[in-house]
């Protein structure tokens, strides 16, 4: 860190930066922001009322009594072992603005007529021509003769001719495909940019949290979860999520009686996801699962699923789902079963509870079930 001087009211100010090598060699804004730092510390002023005290004219802004925002250039002198800095010349980057909270020049465009008359106290015709000499870009309105010109330009079709047009949407579709990375980079640099490209594109995507985290169930289906959540609007409700309080309670004392590790239920259900017969992407979730010993519990209540085993002849008979009488019994019985096939498909053992059974059932159901395996 090096010391460095500044005079303010005929007395050596000392501050310190890190980034000053020599006169030759140092960042001029950062010298800039540790004066204003050392500045508004030890006397309370903004560096544009030290350049007035130092006799370095400002101009003000085009819209308050402000001053405007400047950058400075500097120049040193040897002083006291080290450098004494002085104000070489100022810069207007923004055109005589302040960017002060409340002043009128934030709400403009600085490249509108408004701001440029405004900023340059001038009339409508020279802000046009300020325009115009500053910014040639014909995506800018004042830059045309009239809107309708203007809008013209805007639309390819009206641009181009048809010839080129079409070789345009053709150029467009080939920059899309990994045929123009390996051509424009080599065969190796073209696929891996290529792959950098759509792994990007994938980052909405289960599999794409898998290879991030390493293969980490837990933390990549909590961090889907959350990223899934952040793109949807507030008033929909994200995956996952819903399960019963009376699992809920079951799960909890599994865990505090078992001293289980690693599980996943409540709001951070586990899911696999699989396609199905449309070729579609889906997820079936699980109530519980146990991560280390590759343990799923599923907590079914007769009156969503549907068993023959656990209801009376009449009860399975008269059976239809609460909320659509389309559901039959039958699809139910199938999903469950390719549920819990998915599930030994993927390494895990499978145990269902039901909320026919007491609490205490189901504990001891799960304790002999742990104690087996």
């Amino acid at each position: 860190m090096k010391t460095l001087y500044y005079e303010y009211e005929n007395k050596y100010v000392k501050f310190t930066s890190n980034y000053f090598n020599d006169e030759n060699d140092y960042n001029v804004k950062k010298i800039t922001q540790a004066i204003k730092l050392s500045l508004r510390r030890k006397f309370n002023i903004s560096i544009q009322e030290y350049c007035v005290s130092q006799h370095v004219l400002i101009e003000k802004c085009g819209f308050c009594d402000n001053y405007s925002y400047i950058e400075l250039e500097y120049d040193f002198k040897k002083f006291k072992k080290s450098h004494l800095i002085n104000i070489k010349n100022t810069h207007y980057p923004s055109n005589f603005y302040c960017k002060e909270k409340g002043c009128e020049g934030k709400t403009l465009n600085p490249n509108s007529i408004d701001f440029v008359k405004k900023s340059r106290k001038t009339n409508k015709k020279e802000a046009i021509k300020i325009i115009h000499e500053r910014n040639n870009s014909p995506f800018y309105v004042e830059n045309h003769n009239n809107k309708t010109d203007y809008k013209n330009y805007q639309s390819l079709n009206n641009r181009l001719s048809k010839e080129k047009y079409k070789k345009f949407i053709k150029n467009l579709k080939f920059s899309k495909t990994i045929d123009y990375y390996t051509q424009k980079y080599g065969e190796n640099e073209g696929t891996k940019i290529w792959n950098e490209i759509n792994e990007k594109k994938d980052s909405m995507s289960f599999s794409y949290f898998l290879k991030k985290n390493n293969f980490n169930y837990r933390k990549s289906i909590i961090e889907y979860k959350n990223r899934v959540k952040s793109v949807l609007p507030k008033n929909k409700s994200y995956i996952g999520g819903n399960y019963s309080q009376q699992s809920y309670k079951i799960f909890i004392k599994l865990v505090d009686k078992l001293s289980l590790t690693n599980c996943m239920f409540g709001e951070h259900e586990f899911f696999i996801e699989y396609i199905d017969k449309e070729n579609k992407k889906r997820k079936f979730f699980y109530d519980f699962t146990d991560l280390n010993n590759k343990i799923i519990i599923e907590f079914n209540g007769l009156r969503w699923h549907p068993n023959k085993n656990k209801m009376t002849t009449e009860q399975y008979t008269k059976w239809y789902h609460p909320f659509d009488n389309d559901i039959s019994k039958t699809y139910l019985e199938e999903k469950d079963k390719m549920k819990n096939e998915l599930a030994i498909k993927n390494g895990f053992k499978f145990i269902t509870l039901w909320d026919s059974e007491t609490d205490d059932e189901n504990f001891n159901v799960v304790k002999k079930f742990y104690g087996n395996i």
